[in-house]
């Protein structure tokens, strides 16, 4: 016999429902815990890693520094040593240039030289006669001192200063000339003076 469409009645359970699905045990085959734990530890181990192979390389570098600085001070001496050459070796090419350029000068230097000891008052001493190419400029520089140190050794460099321009050589060779220094020396009784002469290049 047919159940009459009037009679809707959901039928009921045979037994109630009393159990507690947030209490019930996870009985998945694998957990979520599991996937979690797992995650956790490679994330652990790569960083352990990182770290390690950052200390590693960092250690390879120390060492390598050490032993650079090891193998500096080793060579230091043999560094300084040669910096002290070249520096010699420096001043001596710039002596020589200035000797070339010097004789290359359309002033012979031997008639120079000769001129100037010719010259010479009685009372002055030259010290020291040197030649420098300064600007595109000949300078030759005259270092000397009188002997005395009274009002006539002033005028003794005072003529000396003058001699450039009046004597008919060096009227021709130099081209002016600058008193760069005139010191007394009272333990010596000297007076000491420097002249920067310009030489001509015609």
């Amino acid at each position: 016999m047919k159940r009459s469409k009037g009679d809707s009645r959901t039928p009921l359970c045979w037994h109630p429902e009393f159990r507690n699905p947030a209490a019930l045990p996870d009985v998945k085959v694998v957990r979520t815990s599991f996937f979690l734990n797992v995650c956790a530890f490679v994330i652990t181990c790569a960083l352990l890693i990182v770290f390690v192979s950052r200390e590693y390389e960092l250690r390879n570098i120390k060492e390598q520094v050490d032993s650079w600085e090891t193998r500096i001070e080793e060579r230091r001496p043999q560094s300084e040593e040669a910096v002290e050459l070249s520096r010699e070796f420096d001043a001596e090419r710039e002596q020589f240039e200035q000797a070339a350029a010097f004789f290359r000068s359309p002033v012979v230097a031997s008639e120079l030289l000769g001129q100037l000891a010719g010259t010479l008052p009685e009372r002055i001493v030259l010290t020291r006669i040197t030649h420098r190419v300064e600007d595109g400029r000949r300078r030759l520089t005259l270092v000397g001192r009188v002997l005395g140190i009274s009002e006539e050794a002033t005028d003794i460099i005072s003529g000396y200063e003058a001699l450039f321009g009046e004597d008919e050589y060096f009227s021709a060779v130099v081209r002016d000339v600058d008193v760069t220094s005139v010191t007394r020396n009272p333990e010596a009784d000297t007076l000491s003076f420097s002249f920067a002469l310009s030489l001509s290049e015609d």
